[in-house]
């Protein structure tokens, strides 16, 4: 019926199954808010209007935009256009209330970093987030310091969300059939959010220590601080014996409690 388009990244899941597992994990409710990025044919969309709740579909294709019209009318709202270039903030306070959203996506691959970062961003207005994504990019969120794919987007979304894998999705279960297999992720809301004072300063020094992966951190951090912070930073690191790194450590091998721990350190000497 449409021929998927390259540009949008098309890939449209066949499986029913599948469809209904996906939309199951999300345990929606009468009158939740839930919002779905690229509805293509509506295999997510009809079962998600079937439990109630209230739709908000995304859809960047004109041609799907009339089918999804067509075949759901006012059951959903339509935003047609790029997801990306939409005002999510704007989008939430519509609803005037205190209660979270939960996004539902068979998120195009061409765009899941992007939205990824987006999600990151709007923390703050989701309940529950269902993803399906290529499984490469899951394996990189799920990665561990040293781990080749470990970088800025695993600490990211991992600061911001707890991630629960949730079902293996292959390859020729879509059409057209991507290269890879996909992967179903589940996303909430940090149960141990970290909340810093700077948190504009934790991602420079996490920005400037990936944007020089292979370098030591005493070369990253140049980006950021001063000759005499980092003589100052050196100092407190080499006193401190329970710390698992030092400046001579490249920061690639550094956990999230270690970047901390160097925040902290940071924002320390600049408040002195």
């Amino acid at each position: 019926m449409f021929r998927a388009k390259k540009a949008f990244g098309q890939n449209f899941l066949l499986d029913h199954n599948i469809a209904d597992k996906i939309v199951n994990s999300a345990e929606l409710s009468k009158g939740d808010f839930v919002w779905e990025i690229g509805s293509g044919k509506g295999i997510l969309t009809e079962r998600i209007i079937k439990t109630g709740a209230e739709l908000t579909c995304f859809e960047i294709d004109r041609e799907l935009c009339q089918y999804l019209k067509n075949t759901f009318g006012e059951e959903i709202k339509l935003i047609e256009g790029d997801v990306l270039e939409s005002d999510w903030s704007a989008l939430y306070r519509v609803y005037n209330t205190s209660r979270k959203i939960t996004l539902i996506a068979n998120i195009p691959y061409n765009i899941t970093s992007p939205i990824l970062y987006k999600l990151a961003e709007h923390h703050d207005i989701f309940d529950r987030i269902i993803l399906m994504i290529q499984k490469e990019v899951e394996e990189k969120l799920s990665s561990k310091p040293g781990a080749k794919n470990y970088g800025f987007l695993t600490l990211k979304t991992r600061f911001y969300f707890d991630l629960l894998k949730l079902m293996k999705v292959p390859a020729h279960l879509f059409s057209p059939r991507p290269k890879v297999d996909s992967v179903v992720i589940s996303l909430e809301p940090r149960k141990d959010f970290i909340k810093l004072e700077n948190e504009k300063l934790y991602w420079q020094i996490i920005t400037a220590t990936f944007q020089t992966r292979r370098k030591t951190l005493r070369n990253s951090l140049s980006l950021i601080a001063n000759r005499e912070e980092i003589t100052a930073l050196d100092r407190m690191i080499s006193a401190n014996s329970s710390l698992n790194f030092s400046l001579n450590s490249r920061g690639e091998t550094l956990d999230e409690e270690d970047f901390i721990t160097l925040y902290n350190l940071i924002s320390g000497l600049r408040n002195s």
